[in-house]
């Protein structure tokens, strides 16, 4: 690797933004964008199954209990995706939205941010990361299973981002997983 390797970027985390890893940690794996729709076509598909079934050879106590369960799954499901990524973000806010500045160098990750109440800074060494997950247009580089670094891939120059993708998956190997479009799941 090359001597003296410093790649600095810059990130400030929107809404937009966390909502993208909360989905993410949510739904980790290869289908996390597809599985909150599977779950509502499955659900809606067999309430109007059991509609049916009900409607055409009478209704009997497990329809009803049927109908019962998936309604509570989809209203669970609703509320998992419109108001607890925002209640989450509401209550970090002023964390999120201050501009954190992140260097990469062959061993460490320097992490620093600066709020009105709050200053601090972090070393990590690559080994001591949990694992990092890299889709089409984030890196998250997770300290632990719950808890992650969240970059954009725009904010990186290409060169820098290639260089960036050795250094971790050199020193993560199989805790290094990609799910992008360009060249698929990788490990």
């Amino acid at each position: 690797m090359e001597q003296g390797l410093s790649i600095e970027v810059e990130q400030t985390i929107t809404y937009e933004i966390y909502k993208k890893y909360y989905f993410f940690c949510l739904f980790r794996g290869k289908i996390y964008k597809y599985f909150p729709i599977l779950i509502y076509i499955i659900s809606t598909l067999a309430i109007i199954l059991s509609l049916f079934t009900g409607f055409s050879f009478g209704f009997v106590t497990m329809d009803f209990v049927l109908l019962g369960v998936l309604g509570v799954i989809l209203l669970v499901m609703t509320f998992s995706l419109v108001y607890v990524p925002r209640k989450y973000y509401k209550t970090a806010k002023k964390m999120l939205e201050t501009p954190a500045q992140y260097k990469f160098t062959e061993e460490y990750l320097y992490v620093e941010a600066h709020t009105e109440t709050t200053s601090g800074h972090s070393q990590v060494k690559y080994e001591g990361l949990h694992k990092i997950y890299e889709s089409q247009d984030m890196v998250y580089i997770f300290l632990s299973n719950n808890q992650a670094y969240i970059l954009e891939k725009k904010n990186f120059n290409a060169e820098d981002f290639q260089k960036l993708r050795r250094i971790l998956q050199d020193k993560l190997g199989k805790m290094y997983f990609k799910y992008s479009k360009d060249r698929g799941h990788s490990r």
